[in-house]
């Protein structure tokens, strides 16, 4: 039994029907000859899974709930783990599609709108055959972990642990498997085990006063100095801001990383930076077209990991910053400084040498207090009220993996990833690099934003214009460098 940290259970509490708190990846693979019968490569995936299993206890717990919220859930070992409960498999040739990598996206956002079920670990992983053609056949696999579980930097230790570094995977013995379910804590467990952590989280945090003040001494002093900045980080409003439905539509693109990265050395930025940039080059030309621009402008919340290198794998460790998009600035340049020299400010008022200072808050009746604060602000959808109290979307980057990547034997020649909509954040974009690839997909909900590709062509005119700018000018290969775009249930 192990506690759920108060940061990670946050994610929990934000989490409705509508707005699931997971995040995901659609990965796709090259199928070598051994795996190109129906149904081989969802064997050898979930064979894999499954012999592995003991090196990520994660993967086998599930949460348990205190009486009356009096503390944060608690991860339990699942006496009735089923890995059937956890891998599923599709095939597109049944559906009579076409085997496009439409077909596996419309699957996976189909499936990514709605909530992990709590009763079981918070994972899935869905396997798509009958993608490609006779000559190049491939599947997809779609990935979904909740957040409060993992994070960016956690997700690459479990694809290290779920791919290989060559075609030739290693099994390990299932017969060393020992693992063992946990009962239920009981109520009186429950009351022996918070009055425990009244006392423990009392002495952490006598120990933590100083590096509390020395972070509330640096975010005040920040306020103070910049108060018109930390006035304006919510956002204004704007239609991205509106109560989020069930239904989620998508766009992929499929980018050179060198250009990126070529892109943030000569700008001297950072690559998220240029995502940051790029995002916000978009959105304004997308609002803009639809006379909706707001005059103030955006707002993103950005994520970045905390984590320690040598922390492991299975604990949340995201902070955010906000930072502005830029997209009441008309010069592409202009807007890249402003948003380079806020997301380095950031960083550095409200991350201090020594991390994030304090994370438990576990006292009696702070998670039912917080639960009930934090899932208002979904559950009431306040959101189109006010301003956004969140900024007006998310945008995130990954820094991914170099070499290739195979999973059960089969090459990955792609792996977007799939963030989430927070309550009242109806567009989300996410980038992430693998091998001298981007992968970008824009989320969002279906009735915030019908047609997500007009967003992600206007990240890639994004990139164009600023490479003109720097004297990095290239012609696009459509066949190079492209968006793949369906809604849940649709094919496009």
């Amino acid at each position: 039994m192990e506690p759920v940290k108060g940061f990670d259970a946050t994610w929990l509490y934000l989490e409705t029907d509508k707005t699931p708190m997971h995040v995901g990846a659609l990965q796709l693979f090259d199928l070598p000859r051994h795996l190109q019968a129906k149904g081989a490569f969802f064997d050898a995936v979930k064979a894999q899974i499954t012999a592995r299993l003991p090196l990520v206890p994660a993967y086998r717990r599930r949460l348990s709930h205190t009486p009356l919220q009096m503390d944060h859930p608690v991860w339990i070992a699942d006496k009735n783990f089923d890995i059937l409960n956890h891998v599923f498999g599709h095939d597109v040739a049944k559906a009579n599609r076409r085997g496009t990598l439409s077909d596996a996206l419309s699957i996976a956002i189909d499936d990514h709108a709605h909530p992990l079920p709590q009763s079981r670990p918070l994972w899935a992983v869905h396997v798509i055959e009958g993608l490609g053609t006779a000559k190049a056949p491939k599947a997809a696999v779609y990935l979904k972990f909740h957040q409060a579980m993992t994070d960016g930097v956690a997700d690459q230790s479990y694809a290290r642990i779920m791919c290989d570094l060559n075609p030739s995977p290693h099994l390990a013995s299932v017969d060393s498997d020992h693992w063992e379910g946990e009962e239920e804590p009981g109520f009186l467990n429950s009351v022996v085990r918070v009055a425990d952590n009244m006392r423990a989280e009392a002495a952490r945090a006598a120990l933590s006063m100083p590096s509390i003040a020395r972070a509330a001494l640096r975010v005040g002093r920040a306020a103070l100095t910049r108060t018109e900045q930390f006035a304006t980080l919510s956002g204004p409003q704007s239609p991205f801001n509106q109560p989020i439905s069930d239904s989620r539509t998508a766009s992929l693109l499929d980018l050179s990383f060198e250009r990126v990265r070529n892109l943030a050395q000569s700008a001297d930025v950072t690559v998220t930076d240029i995502v940051l940039a790029a995002t916000g080059g978009a959105v304004r030309d997308y609002l803009l077209a639809a006379g909706t621009l707001p005059d103030e402008g955006m707002t993103a919340l950005v994520p970045y990991s905390t984590r320690a290198t040598e922390e492991g794998p299975v604990e949340d460790r995201v902070s955010v910053i906000t930072a502005p998009m830029g997209t009441d600035i008309a010069d592409a340049d202009a807007r890249l400084r402003a948003i380079a020299e806020a997301t380095d400010t950031g960083r550095s008022d409200l991350v201090g040498e020594e991390g994030a200072p304090f994370d438990h808050y576990a006292i009696l009746g702070a998670p039912a207090i917080l639960r009930g604060l934090v899932g208002a602000y979904g559950k009431l959808e306040l959101a189109g009220r006010h301003r956004p109290i969140m900024g007006n979307m998310t945008v995130s980057n990954i820094a991914g993996v170099s070499m290739p990547l195979y999973m059960a034997g089969a090459k990955m020649v792609g792996n977007w990833p799939l963030s989430m909509l927070l309550p009242g954040q109806g567009v989300t974009v996410a980038a992430q690099s693998y091998e001298d690839r981007m992968f970008v997909s824009v989320l969002a909900c279906a009735e915030t934003m019908p047609d997500p590709e007009q967003l992600a062509r206007g990240f890639e005119r994004a990139l164009v214009a600023l490479e003109a700018l720097y004297g990095l000018d290239q012609v696009i290969d459509p066949a190079d460098d492209q968006a793949i775009t369906c809604s849940a249930g649709q094919v496009a």
